[in-house]
């Protein structure tokens, strides 16, 4: 029995994965740099007409949480998957220490944080209209368990600090690296999860007022 609990235990993550990435070729960020400015002027109406299309569905799509009630639907957020290699982005991977790639870092986790808890204030906004909307019609709502947020940090955010760093700086803000997601990306993204009960709207959900 003690036998299959160790080999179910997940391996803990060693140098070769915690540590910075391969940097990019300096001439391959010079190209993408200079070159990129042409094929986003060419393609800058298709990029227009992709980007109306998908605000669109979005707001076509936006009702949902309200009819469930603000039901288990966990945030999931994506940052540093960007199309266009700023000048700040092209210095960092250039030229950027650990430290600059901390400092990065720790902007995507702010970021990221003030994002999953605008949407989870949104969410507890939803839900109580639900519920009151519920309450009148003699109806008593059962939204399912919030799930976890999710953040999902690309190579660019993190490529020169190392998932062992973003794990380190990410605790305070109160995520955790989830290393079979990570491994399951290959190391190409850092996979985050947050606990609901993390956020403020969810604490002063809790203290009353």
């Amino acid at each position: 029995m003690g036998l299959f609990d160790i080999s179910a235990e997940p391996l803990r993550p060693d140098e070769s994965e915690t540590g910075p990435l391969p940097p990019r070729s300096r001439s391959g960020l010079w190209w993408q740099f200079w070159f990129q400015w042409t094929y986003l002027l060419v393609g800058a109406a298709l990029i227009l007409a992709v980007v109306g299309l998908m605000l669109w569905a979005s707001a076509a799509g936006g009702g949902d949480v309200g009819g469930l009630g603000g039901g288990g639907r966990g945030t999931q957020i994506r940052i540093g998957g960007y199309v266009v290699l700023t000048r700040r982005q092209y210095r960092l991977e250039r030229d950027g220490s650990r430290d600059d790639w901390a400092k990065r870092v720790q902007e995507a986790l702010g970021e990221g944080t003030e994002k999953a808890e605008r949407k989870r204030a949104a969410e507890a906004k939803s839900r109580t209209k639900a519920e009151t909307k519920a309450a009148a019609k003699g109806k008593q709502l059962n939204p399912a368990p919030l799930l976890p947020d999710q953040l999902e940090l690309t190579p660019p955010v993190y490529r020169g600090a190392g998932l062992g760093l973003v794990e380190e700086l990410a605790a305070p803000h109160g995520w955790e690296l989830d290393w079979k997601r990570t491994r399951a990306s290959k190391l190409q993204t850092a996979c985050l999860t947050r606990r609901p009960s993390t956020g403020p709207a969810e604490r002063l959900d809790a203290d009353g007022e």
